[in-house]
């Protein structure tokens, strides 16, 4: 009596151990899926296209501001502006570069995202 109910036990531990990391492996599996497809589809948004960002405007050559590495002359206004806010006083934009797509992942996007987000600055 005592060994078939140790025999049940040890069946019972059996199966119970095969079905958890039976689910674990398949957990496993999946994350390792959405992080594959996350990059996928991450390459796939920054493959090159040509938008007209990059193509120079003889109509712009004429402003005060120059057109730096494609960058128009009103976004240069914008982010000298949101400067200025941030920062409460006059600032000059000497230089603008466009770093392009990052490589980084959505989450790791999110994550910065929520992190700069918390963060107020002063007035």
């Amino acid at each position: 009596m005592l060994i078939e109910d140790f025999y049940v036990a040890l069946q019972l531990t059996a199966v119970g151990m095969s079905v958890v990391f039976s689910g674990l492996l398949l957990l496993v599996f999946v994350l390792i899926l959405f992080q594959r497809l996350d990059k996928w589809i991450t390459q796939q948004r920054s493959a090159p296209s040509t938008d007209r960002a990059t193509a120079p405007n003889p109509a712009v050559a004429s402003e005060p501001i120059a057109m730096l590495e494609g960058v128009r002359p009103e976004t240069i206004v914008v982010i000298a502006a949101a400067i200025s806010v941030a920062l409460s006083r006059r600032v000059q934009v000497k230089r603008v570069r466009y770093l392009g797509v990052s490589s980084e992942t959505a989450w790791a996007h999110q994550g910065r995202v929520t992190i700069m987000g918390s963060h107020k600055p002063k007035r």
